[in-house]
């Protein structure tokens, strides 16, 4: 266990935050980028585009049924995730029961064995 935790030189800690900050804004560009492709992808016809306030009005139709329509589906499957969700969460659980076990059966000290 202790080659897990070394110490890290000023050189290193320093890395690996400019690491860390550098995949924080690659990953916080690729959500915007994301967020701006959904949003456009709801009514490709011209939802950037200036027009009249018709077409105003109907982009902003199209996208609240559109979000509408996600919520509802997504809230259709939330039993499903919920019982996958606590599956996980139960093995995990169990998992780690596990482990403490094997933990203190190895440490009881004298013979150990069964």
């Amino acid at each position: 266990m202790k080659g897990l935790f070394k110490k890290i030189g000023k050189k290193a800690q320093t890395l690996d935050l400019v690491t860390g900050t550098i995949v924080g804004l690659v990953v916080l560009i690729f959500i915007v980028f994301a967020v701006i492709f959904g949003v456009s992808s709801l009514n490709p016809s011209g939802f950037f585009t200036r027009g009249t306030n018709n077409v105003s009005s109907d982009a902003m139709i199209s996208l609240q049924e559109n979000t509408t329509r996600v919520v509802s589906n997504f809230s259709q499957q939330l039993p499903v995730l919920g019982t996958i969700l606590g599956v996980v969460l139960l093995l995990g659980a169990l998992g780690i029961l596990i482990l403490v076990i094997y933990r203190f059966r190895g440490t009881a000290g004298g013979s150990g064995s069964l």
